[in-house]
């Protein structure tokens, strides 16, 4: 994996998690769980050291999608 898609991967994995952390107000050990990974593996996700399976970020964009409340969009 490149460095630019690594980057852009890790961007966005960090930007959907803080959004669930601190938006919408659940813990990292609950999200770790409804993704199914470890929590450590959420924790170094947010600190930008790793990077989800393709699996576990669609269940990431998912828990964003059925948790983001369109009515917050200006």
């Amino acid at each position: 994996m490149c460095v630019v898609d690594f980057s852009t991967r890790s961007f966005k994995q960090r930007v959907y998690l803080h959004a669930l952390i601190h938006q919408i107000n659940i813990s990292t050990d609950i999200i770790a769980a409804l993704l199914e990974v470890p929590l450590e593996l959420i924790v170094d996700v947010y600190a930008g050291n790793s990077l989800l399976n393709d699996v576990s970020s669609l269940k990431l964009l998912k828990l964003i999608a059925i948790y983001s409340d369109p009515s917050r969009v200006d």
